[in-house]
């Protein structure tokens, strides 16, 4: 129904500015798959819950492979 009036409401001050193409001068930056995957490690490396999995893992692969080294 959006051809109907509200009754008893008051009309937005925002109507119809928010509509169409926005504003001149927008930027939009892209950002590259190799970026966003290394800020995704960057995240889940520095988030608490998953430091016991990361431990876990590097033990695991401790006892896999004793004579590779830690690099």
């Amino acid at each position: 129904m959006p051809s109907c009036e509200l009754v008893g409401l008051p009309k937005s001050r925002h109507e119809g500015k928010c509509e169409g193409k926005g504003v001149r001068g927008v930027r939009i930056q892209s950002v590259s798959r190799k970026e966003v995957d290394q800020a995704h490690l960057y995240i889940l490396n520095n988030i608490i819950d998953v430091i016991p999995y990361i431990s876990e893992h590097v033990n695991e692969i401790k006892a896999s492979h004793p004579r590779m080294s830690e690099q």
